[in-house]
């Protein structure tokens, strides 16, 4: 059984619909998907749909945005209710924060003699907020940079001359709104944070004592010794141990379905855990 749990349509910043991307995930030979747009829940009905003729068991989930120590840290919410009050209200604080971040990101653009940025990206958007990979799509197609990439690596990541921090929830905030709609909160791509592991552990154990349950052990392009290491850790912590390509589509190299392996002895994965019937209840 192939599990992926973290994947984006154009709901959020991917590259296919979720009709588009179920069909893909089953192609890649999975059988339970979890959708997990940014911030946001609107291509879940969509997803569900297109799951039920494709076979496929689709997790409804969300990846939100926090802010902890001055680093963006993600965190996905598995098995949510659509309908909760707080989650729904929470995510629309956020949604409005990313319209002002977008604004601002432009108009460090026009700072750096790269105008109009704001209008040609609100152009090529029609189904969800602007975010920072809207800009680096508007960034390739006029020749600025060649790829994604090198998109951020010269004006979108932290610390580059476009990059703008965002206030967003804290993590026990996220947490919060995640088990107040049933879910399951778990912290998203460990292995990515540029952080050293001394801070990891920290995070883990904050992330932990906020309410976390579970951590992205297996995660795309992800280097053998990190997925071991991310076992470890996830035990040490007792934190479940999730799985997820974070797939956006075919202009994010490295990202794909079907392509995770096996988890790794010594950790318990989340679906053979208590907290897999709260995921697809």
């Amino acid at each position: 059984m192939i599990y992926d749990l973290h994947s984006h349509t154009i709901f959020s910043d991917g590259d296919l619909s979720p009709e588009e991307l179920v069909n893909e995930a089953s192609a890649g030979g999975v059988k339970v998907l979890a959708l997990t747009d940014h911030d946001t829940l609107d291509g879940l009905p969509r997803a569900e749909d297109a799951a039920k003729t494709a076979g496929l068991t689709l997790v409804r989930g969300v990846e939100i945005s926090t802010r902890w120590e001055k680093l963006d840290i993600h965190v996905l919410g598995l098995g949510v209710d659509l309908d909760d009050s707080t989650l729904v209200d929470g995510l629309k604080f956020h949604q409005s924060e990313r319209i002002t971040r977008a604004q601002q990101v432009s108009t460090k653009f026009e700072k750096l003699g790269i105008e109009g940025m704001w209008e040609e990206v609100s152009q090529q958007v029609k189904t969800h907020y602007v975010g920072r990979p809207d800009f680096a799509r508007v960034l390739i197609k006029r020749g600025v940079v060649n790829n994604f990439q090198a998109a951020f690596n010269k004006y979108l990541a932290a610390g580059k001359p476009a990059y703008v921090a965002t206030d967003w929830a804290s993590i026990p905030e996220a947490i919060t709104w995640i088990k107040s709609a049933g879910g399951v909160a778990v912290l998203a791509h460990p292995g990515r944070y540029r952080i050293t592991r001394t801070k990891l552990t920290k995070l883990l154990a904050f992330f932990k004592e906020a309410g976390g349950e579970g951590m992205e052990v297996l995660y795309s392009a992800q280097e053998a010794s990190k997925t071991q290491d991310l076992a470890r850790l996830s035990k040490q912590f007792g934190l479940v141990a999730s799985a997820g390509s974070d797939f956006h589509g075919f202009s994010y190299p490295g990202m794909r379905f079907g392509a995770l392996g096996e988890m790794p002895s010594g950790c318990q994965a989340l679906w053979d855990s208590p907290l897999w019937q709260k995921c697809v209840n």
